[in-house]
């Protein structure tokens, strides 16, 4: 199953790395019937293009998605809601209670009973 799912991935890695090339000769495959149907200028006399705009708009498509996921324009935080609360406190309150220091020391993360040394494994005798 591991080895299936492998290929399978290294399949779809080597599509994307190649799609452009097979958009490019899916394109010159079927140049005759895109200059005829899908061309922007088959009502031209004389079409300069034969298709080429078709192909130049194909590839555009195929880049358009190939933005960077971790890219700032993908996170538009203008438009995700923040939701906050503000806790009103009286003065009386603040003066009433005396400031509460916690010590966030190393020992608070981690319990004595944990061993500071190295593991090491026992060692086989031959």
């Amino acid at each position: 199953m591991k080895h299936i799912c492998t290929i399978l991935l290294a399949f779809l890695l080597l599509l994307l790395s190649v799609r452009d090339m097979v958009t490019i000769a899916s394109f010159k495959f079927h140049q005759k019937a895109i200059a005829a149907t899908l061309c922007v200028n088959k009502a031209e006399p004389i079409p300069m293009c034969a298709g080429q705009c078709f192909l130049g708009q194909q590839l555009e498509e195929n880049h358009r998605g190939e933005e960077d996921p971790f890219s700032a324009s993908q996170f538009n935080l203008s438009e995700k809601p923040v939701y906050f609360q503000i806790a009103s406190a009286s003065s009386e309150d603040r003066v009433s209670r005396p400031l509460q220091i916690t010590n966030f020391g190393y020992q608070a993360f981690c319990p004595s009973t944990i061993q500071d040394n190295t593991f090491r494994p026992p060692r086989r005798s031959a």
